[in-house]
């Protein structure tokens, strides 16, 4: 396709032309993929392709140069396309901006990518990188995109040559052309430039540009690199001192803030000229740091309206399909913590809540906020009619700024906050319709089984009623969001204890009453197991019922909690050793498999 419209741009139609050049394109490809044709020592060895002379002029020259290239003849190569660029200008609009990037890579192969083996050709291959992108620049035929290639190129030729300073302003150059190997090739230099001695590093500083992007890579990474962030910001003070305009700032104040130098970062940021959005941001740690909560709220709140305006902050779903956080929820979720320091637990969790940290709001609305508390923000924030009809779950693949759900995730979690304390008519109103009625059915259960003018049989079939109900859909109706049973992953994973280090004294007591009771994994099977031993309790010794309801309550914690479950098989032994299933316990010092 592309042949075809080089042609119809030339006015091109000889049929016996075209196909003698698409033949010696072919035989060109062909030997390429050859795997017979062997390794890069051999390949001089391949057979010239007969380029048709009857092509104009350009094209001739460069596929000669091409074909020799193929067969490493680079001084051919060289040669061919230097001839091509010989032409006049308007005879060589087609193939000048590949000509000179294919002599910028063979000149730079030629000096080897360290300059060491030609280096008389390092600057030839300089000057045509550089030729590639001049005209470029100036409209001549550039299809397949070279002169930003020739960034790249050029970089990694720098960064060989251990010019890592130049090597990241080519490839920030690069990056701005949204080439989607630019960033990974900037890490690899600014990991390069970390390495410098101090004098190179000071060098460095001076340029502004090259400040910029190593200020900024610090941000994400200078905690892997030791001291070499703080070696940079000693290099930028140089350089502010040597009277050069300061760049980056702020991003400079960021880096001695991650580092510990407080003090520094204050002194960056009053270096700044105010238009950065993180710089409101950096303000509010250190304010923080302060103790002035005031001061430190005011500039989240600036930092996340000023990074909410910014359309290259917002969300993006990464390579390995995990979604990444805005800039500007970040902050929002930093003014939620700074809110839970400062004891207003309602707004830590609104802010939470709505920047889409779901299991940093569940900590605070499952384990610091009192249960009224909870419900009053409920039903004032995500009444019923907020309800989404989405089902998903936050862990299932959904972004975290889906504020459609989150009506449904809070009510649910208040709504087991309620059951866990028997409180189910109040947790009905809250489960979602079909969890609700079956909340409903477990609280007139339970009232049957406390009713103490029913007999014993008709209160323990309602307990064991229950007790089943619970160990079949305790995960929807008891299980705790966070630890200890994990419902935000449906219960598949423990993540161990989710919480704050080291809370204040009133946030750690409000967290200690709000534990699950038993505070263990799958406590809701524990809870089912003791109301199946509440109805075991009401019924006859002797019993193929007792007998049954003893074994499968105790089968639901043997393998999770076995001295919780011995209880159940001692008395199953004491009480039931009459029937069939007493005697088989009795035979296997345990519990009998369930279909006994």
């Amino acid at each position: 396709a592309a042949l075809e419209r080089w042609f119809e741009r030339r006015g091109e139609t000889d049929p016996e032309l075209r196909i003698e050049l698409l033949t010696a394109r072919r035989l060109m490809r062909t030997s390429w993929a050859d795997p017979t044709a062997g390794d890069e020592g051999s390949a001089s060895e391949r057979t010239p392709v007969d380029i048709p002379r009857r092509l104009p002029a350009e094209l001739r020259f460069y596929l000669e140069g091409a074909d020799a290239y193929r067969r490493q003849d680079l001084e051919i190569a060289v040669e061919r396309w230097l001839t091509l660029l010989e032409l006049e200008d308007n005879d060589r609009r087609e193939r000048s901006v590949m000509a000179h990037y294919m002599l910028g890579r063979t000149y730079a192969r030629l000096a080897g990518f360290d300059g060491q083996a030609r280096p008389d050709a390092v600057e030839p291959a300089l000057d045509h990188f550089a030729a590639a992108r001049r005209l470029a620049g100036g409209g001549w035929r550039d299809d397949l995109g070279l002169a930003h290639e020739s960034l790249g190129w050029e970089a990694r030729f720098q960064l060989h040559r251990g010019h890592a300073p130049r090597a990241l302003r080519l490839y920030a150059e690069q990056l701005a052309s949204d080439n989607p190997t630019a960033a990974d090739s900037i890490a690899v230099a600014a990991s390069a430039l970390s390495r410098a001695d101090a004098e190179a590093l000071e060098k460095a500083a001076m340029d502004p540009a090259v400040r910029d992007i190593y200020s900024l890579y610090l941000t994400a990474y200078g905690h892997y690199l030791g001291d070499a962030a703080v070696r940079w910001l000693d290099s930028a003070e140089a350089a502010a001192a040597s009277g050069d305009e300061l760049a980056a700032a702020g991003t400079l104040a960021w880096v001695a803030y991650q580092h510990g130098r407080f003090g520094d970062a204050e002194r960056w940021l009053k270096l700044t000229d105010g238009g950065d959005p993180f710089v409101p941001w950096l303000r509010s740690k250190l304010a923080t740091r302060n103790g002035d909560f005031d001061l430190a709220r005011a500039e989240l709140d600036a930092a996340a309206k000023a990074l909410g305006e910014q359309p290259e902050l917002i969300l993006t779903e990464s390579p390995n399909g995990y979604w990444r956080w805005a800039a500007a929820e970040r902050a929002r979720a930093e003014a939620g913590a700074l809110e839970l320091e400062r004891g207003r637990y309602a707004s830590s969790l609104d802010e939470l809540l709505k920047a889409g940290y779901w299991m940093d709001a569940a900590y605070v609305a499952e384990r610091v906020m009192t249960v009224e508390e909870l419900r009053n923000y409920v039903d004032g924030e995500w009444p019923e009619d907020a309800l989404s009809e989405s089902t998903s779950r936050w862990w299932g693949g959904r972004t975290p700024f889906d504020t459609d759900a989150i009506a449904g995730e809070i009510r649910d979690l208040l709504a087991r906050r309620l059951a866990r304390e028997g409180r189910w008519e109040a947790a009905q109103l809250y489960f979602a319709e079909g969890l609700g009625d079956l909340a409903a059915q477990v609280g007139s259960l339970l009232a049957r089984g406390q009713d103490l003018e029913l007999t014993d049989g008709e209160r323990a079939d309602a307990l064991w009623r229950v007790a089943q109900t619970l160990r079949d859909h305790g995960l929807e109706l008891l299980a705790t969001e966070l630890d200890p049973d994990w419902r935000i992953w449906e219960g598949q994973f423990d993540l161990g204890r989710f919480g704050r280090r080291d809370p204040p004294s009133r946030e750690a007591e409000r967290a200690r009453q709000a534990l699950a009771r038993p505070n263990a994994r799958f406590h809701y099977r524990y809870v089912a197991a003791e109301l199946g031993w509440q109805a075991a309790d009401l019924l006859p010794n002797q019993s193929d019922h007792t007998a049954r309801v003893l074994l499968t309550a105790g089968t639901w914690l043997k393998n999770l909690d076995p001295e919780r479950a011995d209880r159940f098989y001692k008395a199953l032994v004491r009480r039931c050793s009459e029937t069939e299933i007493g005697r088989a316990a009795d035979r296997r010092r345990w519990f009998p498999p369930l279909d006994f």
